[in-house]
């Protein structure tokens, strides 16, 4: 029964590839006109060349792009998560740990900050911009986020998935190829590695990930048999292996590039830019035409020297001269309009800035905020898809480790503070500035007036994303500063003498009061 299992694997790999090879194919040509060893075509080695494109335009885009993403989903040295206790049960959270609410918070900061050290230390950001660099061209990636931490990507030809009409992840198999040498003895003789293996140095492995219950359960298979071990189990929302997809299609198992989607204007720009580059070389090219019934000898004309006079007539010699300087702009034009649409796609900062000779600071961020505002969706589908599952699994691994606290399920969820969070966030900062303005129309006495300050900065810190803890002073801090100032006015209008007798007679009061009691 366990050896029929372990078949099956194999055989349900190939059969999710049927419905994969569509996607696997357009994602092929995406990754050939913007970056072609993303994904390279099937039989590929090392030894073989890679497809050239006759445009840069393409791998700039992504990689322009995939950085944005990057900085807006995981931006370094700064939190893109907080730990968020559930306002029901907070009480018995306190209870249960014995500390008042603030402390409760304060202990949160601290994981969070350790979580977050954890991510920055291991090599998950490497990883993490590769597989938004598939995302942004091929549509789809797989991580596997291990137990020692870090992560490792798997691109769209190494692994199938499948979902449910929703969306939601249910099963995937990833194939590998590795070496038989990092398998141990007693692995190599489990799943019988054959001699052809040893030789070729190779050998295919294929991990199962399916969801039984509220587990995922993992398993691995090397030549049919099963890997001893390699059986494993996660919480249904703290998955290791995670497939990504660019956008979510309803019903759909794989995803859509940002590459794939513009693949006609991809395809369009590369033709043109072959098309020009071609004959721009024909024109350049100079070839000399002599009649034959001319009185200039070909020797004569190619000994000469600068300057030197030979024996002819104008019409003996005369250069090629194609005449397609009309067709030379008619495709320059049409590919400036196609490079314009891809740049704007592809948030390049050419694609934002006016073609005039004064260009205000004001018109570049207006329009690149409204280009990075149309990636929103984006946003959203890779904060629950990436940043999420990724939170989550750290905090397993580190809960398990002792590296951060346990709580009761449930009690402690990540939110994620960055992507569409942070853009709504940057539209409250642009109308809290707006509202400024406004209001300093009618005057500073007005605005301090009516104004709330301590609200205001509040508002603002929680716009750009700060904690404002220890950095702000709250209003305690502000009456014993007011208080120590009217104290010292006092000494230097009165005099230390005065102040004196005053703290004398204060105390000498307290005294009779504490006898009489």
């Amino acid at each position: 029964m366990a050896g029929e299992t372990a078949k099956s694997v194999r055989e349900k790999f190939d059969t999710l590839d049927s419905s994969r090879s569509s996607h696997l194919q357009r994602a092929r040509k995406a990754s050939e006109l913007t970056i072609p060893s993303l994904l390279p075509p099937e039989g590929h080695s090392e030894d073989t060349d890679l497809v050239e494109p006759y445009q840069s335009l393409g791998s700039r885009g992504v990689n322009n792009l995939a950085a944005k993403i990057m900085l807006a989903l995981f931006p370094p040295g700064q939190k893109f998560f907080m730990l968020s206790p559930d306002d029901a049960i907070m009480e018995q959270l306190e209870k249960k740990m014995n500390i008042p609410p603030s402390e409760v918070k304060k202990k949160l900061s601290e994981d969070e900050n350790r979580i977050l050290k954890d991510i920055e230390t291991s090599n998950m950001r490497p990883q993490a911009y590769e597989a938004i660099r598939h995302l942004v061209a091929c549509g789809n990636a797989m991580i596997f986020l291990p137990e020692k931490g870090g992560m490792k990507m798997f691109p769209l030809n190494q692994y199938v998935t499948r979902r449910d009409r929703e969306g939601n992840h249910l099963e995937s198999i990833v194939w590998e190829r590795l070496s038989p040498e990092v398998l141990d003895n007693n692995t190599k003789q489990a799943v019988g590695i054959t001699d052809e293996q040893a030789e070729k140095n190779e050998v295919d492995v294929y991990t199962h990930i399916r969801l039984k219950g509220n587990k995922w359960r993992v398993s691995q298979e090397i030549n049919e048999k099963p890997v001893p071990n390699s059986r494993a189990t996660y919480p249904k929302n703290k998955s290791a292996w995670v497939p990504l997809r660019w956008t979510a299609n309803p019903g759909g198992n794989y995803g859509e590039g940002l590459a794939m989607e513009n693949i006609g204007d991809l395809r369009a720009y590369e033709g043109l830019q072959k098309s020009l580059l071609q004959l721009a070389a024909n024109s350049a090219k100079l070839i000399w035409l002599l009649s034959p019934n001319g009185h200039v000898r070909p020797r004569h004309f190619q000994n000469a020297e600068n300057g030197e006079h030979i024996a002819g007539e104008e019409g003996d010699i005369s250069a090629v001269q194609p005449d397609k300087a009309a067709d030379l702009r008619a495709a320059i034009e049409q590919a400036g309009v196609i490079e314009g649409r891809l740049q704007q796609v592809f948030l390049l900062t050419s694609s934002i800035q006016r073609d005039a000779e004064r260009v205000t600071a004001t018109e570049i961020q207006t329009m690149a905020q409204e280009l990075e505002d149309a990636l929103g969706g984006v946003y959203s589908v890779l904060s629950q898809d990436f940043q999420l599952p990724v939170v989550n699994r750290e905090i397993a691994r580190l809960q398990k480790k002792n590296v951060i606290r346990t709580f009761p399920d449930g009690s402690v969820e990540p939110q994620i503070t960055t992507g569409i969070e942070a853009l709504g966030r940057g539209g409250d900062l642009k109308k809290l500035k707006a509202f400024l303005g406004d209001i300093v129309e009618f005057g500073p006495e007005i605005a301090a007036q009516r104004l709330n300050l301590d609200d205001l900065l509040t508002r603002l810190a929680a716009a750009r994303g700060l904690d404002t803890t220890g950095l702000v002073k709250d209003r305690e801090q502000m009456k014993q500063e007011n208080r120590g100032q009217q104290m010292q006015q006092l000494i230097q209008e009165a005099g230390p003498d005065v102040v004196k007798q005053m703290a004398d007679r204060q105390m000498g009061q307290g005294n009779q009061t504490g006898g009489s009691s």
